[in-house]
């Protein structure tokens, strides 16, 4: 009989369980569902960083510009300042070839005037192994065959000196056959010396003194 009656008990408590609603669930202290509190439990929301701003590029100041800014300096004496500005054209790229020319020229101009010969020499080799075309080509035969003379290579000087009378012709045609003279001398050629200086008196500079000056100027 005991037995009876706590099966009975059993089945009754049993049967008030199952019939009970279900207590919702309590999340940060509101009620919710509790499928949606076993989804939230489950896999808690992490918010995402915001992507950070995208930063404008660096504007370049255009090649022409720091020429313009390199010529000042070199003309005011400040050879150093143009031969690091000239370095600019070269370093930021996408300088169109004309530019990057001029800026071999510049540095090399810079470098002769500093007494640096060798150093003059290498970036006037460079402008003419780069753009053997441009319009500066020959004017850094010249400037190369000074920065030789400077460092003692008189055949180098001597062949820089005569190719520039074969492009440019007309144009200081009396300097570079002077250049070509000392030279000459300096290798024992006395002869050849001799008679590269009586071509050069024989050349313009002498009728047209301040053409002469302001084509030196030029370089």
């Amino acid at each position: 009989m005991r037995i009876v009656t706590a099966t009975l008990l059993l089945i009754l408590l049993a049967g008030c369980n199952l019939n009970a609603p279900e207590t919702p669930a309590v999340l940060n202290g509101a009620a919710v569902e509790p499928a949606l509190a076993q989804d939230a439990s489950a896999t808690p929301f992490i918010p995402t960083a915001a992507p950070e701003p995208t930063q404008p590029p660096t504007p370049t100041i255009p090649p022409e510009q720091v020429l313009l800014l390199g010529d000042r300096q070199l003309l005011n004496g400040t050879y150093q300042d143009a031969a690091l500005t000239y370095q600019v054209v070269l370093q930021q790229g996408g300088a169109p070839p004309d530019a990057q020319a001029a800026a071999y020229y510049g540095i090399g101009r810079a470098a002769l005037r500093e007494g640096l010969f060798a150093e003059a020499a290498d970036y006037l080799k460079r402008l003419l192994e780069e753009f053997p075309q441009s319009s500066y080509a020959p004017r850094a035969r010249f400037l190369r065959g000074e920065a030789y003379l400077g460092t003692g290579n008189w055949n180098l000087a001597i062949d820089d000196f005569q190719t520039y009378l074969t492009l440019q012709p007309g144009m200081l045609d009396s300097y570079a056959l002077e250049r070509i003279a000392d030279a000459q001398l300096a290798l024992g050629q006395l002869e050849l010396g001799i008679a590269s200086y009586q071509r050069a008196a024989e050349a313009s500079r002498a009728t047209v003194p301040a053409l002469a000056l302001r084509e030196r100027a030029a370089l």
